[in-house]
């Protein structure tokens, strides 16, 4: 799909913007760049507000993925940035002692819920290992939690 949607807008002489987030409720994710939709087929634009709807479903199956929006949102909250570069773990940190009070980020936009909280405190379990952002690979990595443990 974001393939197509590049096909498509090189094609009508359009910048796109790139990468493409899969986050639906990311600035960055295609389906939020309302201006550029009339460039596009319209199935396109439909492909992508089935995305937009289908999105949860996703984010329910997958862990992993849906730490991954949460702490994107920390980072949101407190700077506007899409990652929290070099918090991630005072962010776990706050996440495993269980004081919600103790929250190692602002939250500008008021996001930060008990609920959210008690997301993210799920979610780690879960998942038993955090996310951080390497260096190495330029992307965002997956640590087990026997190794974060060990780094931490």
């Amino acid at each position: 799909m974001a393939a197509d949607t590049i096909n498509a807008l090189l094609s009508a002489d359009a910048r796109p913007v790139v990468p493409f987030h899969i986050d639906p409720s990311n600035a960055f994710c295609w389906s939020l760049t309302k201006w550029q939709h009339s460039l596009v087929a319209p199935e396109l634009v439909e492909r992508w507000m089935r995305w937009k709807a289908d999105y949860p479903a996703l984010q329910a199956r997958n862990p992993k993925l849906d730490l991954h929006d949460a702490l994107g949102w920390c980072s949101e909250t407190h700077d506007a940035a899409s990652w929290p570069y070099g918090r991630e773990g005072a962010i776990y940190d706050w996440v495993a002692s269980g004081d919600f009070a103790a929250r190692p980020f602002s939250d500008g936009m008021r996001i930060v819920t008990p609920e959210f909280y008690e997301r993210l405190r799920r979610l780690q379990t879960t998942v038993d290992g955090w996310l951080v952002w390497s260096e190495e690979t330029g992307r965002v990595v997956y640590v087990p939690g026997d190794e974060w443990r060990c780094q931490s």
